[in-house]
């Protein structure tokens, strides 16, 4: 399971690839305004584009994406993040702007280098056509730098690639029933999952995926995956790694070399999700790791909780990813 890129575009050829539809103008405009209100040279790394105002892409994300990597490189203020360290920045981007980081941490803003920036977006459907928001948001503050938006006619979107994951509604069930299952008992206790390229991350067929995880506190995990027809196995602990115990502010992986297989993504393709439900006492009882346990929902993952103790405390994440061909 699993898909990354770094991508290219311009109003002339770069690197054979020519630039000369209507779309690939409006997005160059979109793109020049946001630069133009940048008084800086800086290095700039890609994020994702997202549909909608969830955490959610698409086959269009990815096409904006190729899109704006080659803006980006052949941009006079912009340099370029190569793809080997864009993977990292964005795994330390993931704990350093979502406040699990702090000074006793080993991950920290200032250990993110090379990178003053992300380039990032959404798109929303408007009628036939498409509104497409820019931005780019500082690494160290998290402050938008400068923004842009543009009205993309409907017939300007290139025929086969869909401005909606395939199984955009199920996507949209799952994140109903499992963005909130417990409810926080804590501001302070936080657990954080995600892939190489952040949430909402795309992937294409026969690429590999890793599930990094990190909590604040010493706690328990069990992590749950659900794939695009919406079922659920559970993922960690598994034979591989009994010990669903985790250290605070150490990342883990899934898997690493210590697991005889890999997540290899392929068809149906689509939005899929990843449930973190973490606990400050051990679960009561632990599903079988990687069997079928049912179609995603509140219930489903909340069964082996148990009732929860006095000195007890329990948070949750969920991130999402989709796959393309």
């Amino acid at each position: 399971m699993k898909r990354i890129n770094i991508f290219v575009l311009v109003l002339f050829s770069v690197c054979g690839f020519v630039f000369s539809n209507s779309l690939d103008t409006i997005l160059a405009s979109v793109f020049t305004d946001l630069e133009d209100q940048v008084n800086t040279e800086m290095t700039v790394g890609l994020g994702n584009f997202y549909y909608g105002n969830k955490q959610i892409s698409s086959a269009f994300s990815f096409y904006i994406a190729e899109k704006m990597s080659a803006l980006v490189q052949n941009s006079a203020k912009f340099d370029i993040v190569q793809r080997d360290r864009l993977e990292q920045i964005l795994g330390e981007m993931e704990l350093s702007l979502s406040g699990l980081v702090d000074s006793n941490t080993t991950v920290e803003v200032g250990n993110i280098k090379g990178m003053q920036a992300i380039l990032s977006g959404r798109f929303f459907e408007a009628d036939r056509d498409v509104d497409f928001f820019l931005e780019l948001v500082s690494v160290e503050t998290g402050a938008i730098l400068a923004k842009s938006e543009t009205r993309i006619p409907g017939r300007e979107i290139p025929a086969g690639v869909a401005l909606q994951p395939d199984n955009y509604q199920d996507a949209l069930y799952v994140m109903e029933e499992l963005s909130d299952v417990m409810g926080k008992d804590s501001e302070t206790f936080v657990v954080k999952s995600w892939t190489e390229r952040g949430d909402g991350g795309i992937y294409r067929n026969g690429e590999k995926l890793s599930i990094f995880f990190y909590s604040n506190r010493n706690c328990y995990l069990k992590i749950y995956h659900i794939d695009v027809n919406g079922n659920t196995q559970l993922i960690f602990p598994n034979p591989f790694h009994r010990d669903n115990f985790i250290r605070e502010k150490a990342i883990y992986q899934i898997p690493d070399e210590r697991y005889p297989f890999t997540f290899e993504l392929g068809p149906p393709f689509g939005a899929e999700f990843i449930k973190v439900i973490a606990s400050t006492v051990q679960f009561p009882d632990i599903e079988e790791a990687f069997s079928e346990m049912g179609r995603a929902s509140e219930k489903l993952v909340t069964r082996g909780l148990g009732v929860k103790r006095s000195d007890e405390q329990r948070t949750e994440a969920l991130l999402s990813y989709t796959i393309i061909q």
